[in-house]
């Protein structure tokens, strides 16, 4: 949080309990699935992380020290938006595939544009 420029380092206890539940709350969607479960799915119905999610914010806007900063605050919009959206269609995601899916592709591109910077320089 504090690397991201969500906390200062003088936070209270509570603000970081809730600010660490929070983050917890948003991943577990996109948290590796055993292979030995009876769905890779997340039920985002019966979860009904929105809820979950609220009963923090009080705390976390009654005790931060700082706003978080906009583009965070913009992709946290966007993820809570659809997080509520698949909530309220009680649909049944493999979002771990997805996410992971989605992040190995980044880093490949990554490294293919780095190879490219690379060879540029030969």
């Amino acid at each position: 949080g504090k690397r991201l420029g969500f906390l200062t380092g003088h936070e209270m206890p509570a603000m970081l309990e809730a600010h660490a539940q929070s983050v917890m709350l948003l991943g577990k969607p996109f948290k590796t699935v055993p292979a030995d479960a009876p769905s890779p799915n997340f039920d985002f119905g019966a979860v009904n992380l929105p809820s979950q999610i609220q009963a923090h914010v009080p705390t976390m806007i009654k005790l931060r020290l700082r706003p978080p900063p906009t583009p965070i605050y913009s992709l946290h919009r966007r993820l809570s938006g659809t997080i509520l959206l698949c909530t309220k269609l009680k649909a049944t995601i493999n979002s771990s595939a997805l996410f992971w899916d989605i992040y190995k592709a980044h880093h490949e591109r990554k490294a293919d544009i780095a190879k490219l910077s690379a060879q540029d320089w030969k």
